[in-house]
């Protein structure tokens, strides 16, 4: 929550989330917002998906003055986006994306939020190894081992069992 609320102080912003994601699965692991006033829940929640979606597929930065208008999404997706600024960034670690960061904001002179898109960048990348140590978590990402494969490993050191709780019990070791 501290990363959110410095990042919207620091930029003004209307609204911002971050999204933390398994970086095999691309599942989302937490999401954290500050909530904006000027901006409806349904809104920045599409705003978060779409944005979000299209930073981690092209591992890229992202940066719209003109959202209602913006040739990366379905023509009317964001109509409702009047005025409305998003600045997007990918959270990297060990080259994989890991999250993303983004702001909405009253959009404003085009070299600013350049400058701005640029900070969000540099901050991305000092604050991302705080947000997840995939060093530390990354065995909970890594898929269980095959159930053949456990039996064959347990099997040369005189373990015999395929039951069902036999399995569990070796994957619980494995663990």
């Amino acid at each position: 929550r501290l990363v959110t609320q410095k990042t919207s102080d620091l930029l003004q912003a209307k609204f911002d989330n971050i999204l933390m994601i398994n970086p095999l699965t691309r599942n989302t692991v937490k999401t954290i917002s500050r909530q904006g006033e000027q901006t409806a829940d349904a809104l920045k929640n599409k705003i978060h998906l779409h944005v979000s979606g299209w930073i981690i597929k092209n591992k890229d930065s992202f940066f719209s003055n003109d959202l209602q208008s913006e040739k990366r999404f379905a023509k009317h997706l964001f109509r409702d986006t009047k005025g409305l600024t998003v600045l997007g960034v990918p959270f990297y670690s060990q080259s994989r994306v890991i999250g993303t960061l983004i702001i909405g904001k009253k959009a404003g002179k085009s070299s600013q939020l350049e400058s701005e898109l640029v900070y969000l960048e540099n901050y991305a990348a000092v604050v991302a190894p705080f947000l997840h140590r995939v060093q530390d978590i990354q065995e909970f990402f890594d898929p269980p081992v095959r159930e053949n494969t456990l039996l064959s490993k347990y099997k040369e050191a005189g373990l015999l069992g395929r039951s069902k709780e036999f399995i569990k019990l070796l994957h619980a070791v494995e663990a």
